[in-house]
């Protein structure tokens, strides 16, 4: 059976009620409790508590630097992540992470993991699921949908899922053996900085961007 780790950050599917509305205080073995008869043997580790708006490029670099240094003794990785900025964390961790020979996938929910109709068991269930197959690479598993991590468009809360442009490719787990990449060789902290290009606009320029 499969060995996933799963990377507890935070968010509303790791909330609560307190005081001050919902808070992320979940722990990752309590979410493993609520989440019988797994596809694999999990495991968890908590990275952060954070709601994902505070999420910033150091947390990025933080969770890179645990997945490169535990992935050597894991099958895959699923990182729980508040839903506000998971499409960059996705996107900034497929340029950190090289040459990745198995998967790490980014799930989260809109409702918290224990509400009544949350969305949340059947997500972290099917992250696990991916996790659990074997395709290398970084994904995001959100309401029924497996997307790559760098297509992924980032929408306001995420309403209702991930948004991903008409050439994205969104796929279905597949039971195909997956051929490796080669091995994850490095983190690279600055990658993610380097895909973002400049462009200044003065007063008169066209109107070519959305």
């Amino acid at each position: 059976m499969k060995r996933i780790l799963l990377l507890t950050t935070g968010g509303t599917i790791a909330s609560q009620k307190g005081a001050r509305g919902l808070m992320p205080i979940t722990a990752g073995a309590e979410m493993l409790q609520m989440l019988p008869n797994l596809p694999c043997r999990a495991e968890t580790t908590e990275l952060m508590r954070l709601d994902s708006a505070n999420i910033q490029p150091e947390e990025w670099l933080q969770m890179a630097t645990h997945v490169y240094a535990v992935l050597d003794n894991y099958d895959g990785v699923v990182i729980s992540h508040g839903t506000d900025t998971m499409s960059y964390s996705a996107a900034a961790l497929s340029y950190m992470l090289r040459n990745l020979d198995k998967p790490v996938v980014l799930t989260g929910s809109q409702l918290t993991l224990a509400a009544e109709n949350s969305d949340g068991p059947a997500n972290l269930y099917n992250a696990f699921a991916v996790a659990a197959e074997g395709r290398p690479g970084v994904y995001v598993v959100f309401a029924g949908k497996i997307i790559r991590g760098c297509p992924v468009i980032p929408t306001p809360a995420m309403a209702s899922s991930p948004s991903v442009p008409p050439s994205a490719p969104t796929m279905i787990v597949s039971t195909n053996p997956i051929s490796p990449t080669r091995k994850v060789s490095s983190i690279d902290g600055h990658a993610v900085f380097r895909a973002i290009r400049y462009t200044s606009f003065e007063p008169g320029s066209p109107s070519f961007v959305r």
